[in-house]
């Protein structure tokens, strides 16, 4: 390597850090100027010889050059020397001072106060710690309206076409797609999760749902028997009946699917199917009907 090179290794790969043409973070940073110090050594080891063949006949600058060096050399030695002791100890104290630092330079650096907030949680000053992680959080930014959705409905397609039959994620999208306005997408997904599960109770729940806020009483009625059917036989905890307590009595009332029920503890002695039947005798205000659902005489 020639002597003009080096100052290459020294400026070049500064260039990227330095934000001169698009801003780079720390992490970036700090990698790249690896480079320049590499550089700035081999300048001072190049430069050194250089410099006393120069001055090899003034035997005051040669002894300034020398002095120069050698403390140049003994100085960055024991600051590398404190520094390793800096890592070794695991001085918190002296950490924080550092990190706190860094959010007073640059008080928009949300991994700046989200360090902050961990040296004080280690040091057991949970409150200040509390307030780095707020000031962190609040740094984020806002998502558009409408993007994240997007990007939910994006990762769910790609979870589809890794596993087709992956019941819970046609649901999931079919919950993202209601959210978006897209009911009609919806309702196909949640039809073809029933082609992979047909006994999936929140299925015809959601789909009674969506078919309710079409006003589609007899429709939705429909998923929502089939629902408590499959409902009243496993031992999932029974749904949400809030959704249904919104439109008129005569669609409130055929809710009421009482028949389902009784059929089922005619062949069987299920205890959700009984806290079922509970639930819609309190909606009835039919007290004594509620009692007898519990297997308790009415008094």
């Amino acid at each position: 390597m020639r002597l003009a090179d080096v100052p290459l290794l020294d400026r070049v790969p500064f260039l990227p850090a330095s934000n001169l043409f698009f801003p780079v973070g720390f992490v970036v940073a700090e990698r790249i100027l690896y480079m320049p110090s590499v550089g700035f050594c081999l300048l001072v080891a190049y430069g050194y010889p250089a410099l006393s063949v120069v001055t090899s006949r003034q035997v005051g600058l040669k002894y300034i050059g020398t002095l120069s060096v050698t403390i140049a050399v003994l100085a960055f030695g024991l600051r590398t020397y404190v520094r390793n002791g800096d890592w070794k100890n695991k001085n918190l104290s002296a950490a924080l001072v550092f990190f706190t630092s860094a959010t007073t330079a640059q008080p928009d650096d949300i991994g700046a106060w989200n360090n902050v907030g961990r040296t004080l949680n280690a040091l057991n000053r949970s409150v200040e710690a509390e307030a780095a992680f707020r000031t962190a959080k609040a740094l984020l930014p806002q998502p558009k309206p409408g993007q994240k959705l997007e990007e939910a409905d994006q990762i769910l397609r790609q979870a589809i076409s890794l596993r087709s039959d992956y019941v819970d994620a046609y649901i999931n999208r079919g919950d993202v797609l209601l959210k978006m306005n897209r009911t009609d997408e919806a309702v196909a997904v949640y039809k073809k999760a029933l082609e992979f599960n047909a006994e999936n109770p929140d299925v015809f729940y959601n789909l009674a749902i969506v078919y309710l806020e079409r006003q589609d009483p007899n429709t939705a009625l429909e998923f929502f028997k089939q629902g408590t059917e499959r409902q009243a036989r496993s031992s999932v905890g029974p749904p949400e009946f809030g959704g249904f307590n919104g439109g008129d009595e005569e669609a409130r009332v055929s809710w009421n699917h009482r028949a389902t029920l009784k059929d089922v503890l005619k062949t069987e002695q299920n205890p959700n199917a009984y806290f079922q039947m509970g639930l819609l005798m309190m909606d009835r205000s039919d007290p004594v009907g509620r009692s007898s659902s519990s297997g308790r005489p009415s008094s």
